[in-house]
């Protein structure tokens, strides 16, 4: 993975194996069997709202403001057996609001029905080589939920950034004793640490 043209910061916080490896990360001494580089998304709307009841025209229009911050994965990587934390611990990790260098703009408002639908896509769907899958899809998705039912929106405001994360995969025989398959999952913190989350961690107390 060749990471030479991302920005500064973008390659302070990527995860590699190698890197990994320096840090003390425990992982099998056997090269996985399949690396997958992905980029998840921290997406965050405000948007107002104006709710009025057309039936009842002697009660006055309410106007609200809602907010969404949400972090959206790729839906494989979700899904994946033994990782159902992999979300949770993601979220925690990808700050609420990243460097503008890890701003996705493919996110961006063009009607109001729909604060996604008919987007041209601006950039390639990969941050620097990490690929989305669907994560932008789900993300559109997502806010669309949000969007809706709480009246006519009346403005809106959409933001997203994308964070690389390294998917490693052992899928049974790591080693010679035919040990169990492993997932593994490399996500640096913005100080550029890396944590580990794995299909064999402990269950959450």
């Amino acid at each position: 993975m060749d990471t030479s043209e991302a920005p500064a910061l973008v390659r302070h916080v990527t995860p590699t194996i190698e890197r990994a490896r320096e840090l003390g990360v425990a992982l099998p001494e056997a090269a996985p069997r399949e690396v997958l580089h992905l980029a998840v998304l921290r997406v965050a709307c405000r948007a107002q709202f104006r709710r009025s009841w057309p039936d009842h025209p002697e009660m006055p229009d309410v106007d609200s403001q809602g907010d969404l911050t949400d972090v959206y994965l790729p839906t494989a990587l979700r899904q994946a057996t033994g990782l159902l934390h992999v979300e949770r611990v993601i979220e925690s990790i990808v700050p609420l609001v990243p460097p503008d260098e890890f701003e996705c703009k493919d996110l961006r408002p063009v009607t109001e029905e729909s604060a996604y639908r008919g987007a041209r896509r601006q950039q390639d769907p990969k941050f620097f080589g990490f690929d989305y899958q669907d994560a932008i899809e789900v993300a559109k998705r997502g806010t669309d939920d949000f969007l809706r039912g709480k009246g006519k929106i009346l403005s809106w405001k959409i933001r997203a950034w994308a964070w690389p994360v390294l998917w490693l995969r052992w899928p049974g025989g790591a080693d010679p004793y035919g040990s169990k398959a492993l997932d593994v999952v490399l996500v640096a913190r913005p100080e550029g640490t890396i944590e580990r989350i794995g299909s064999d961690d402990p269950p959450a107390p």
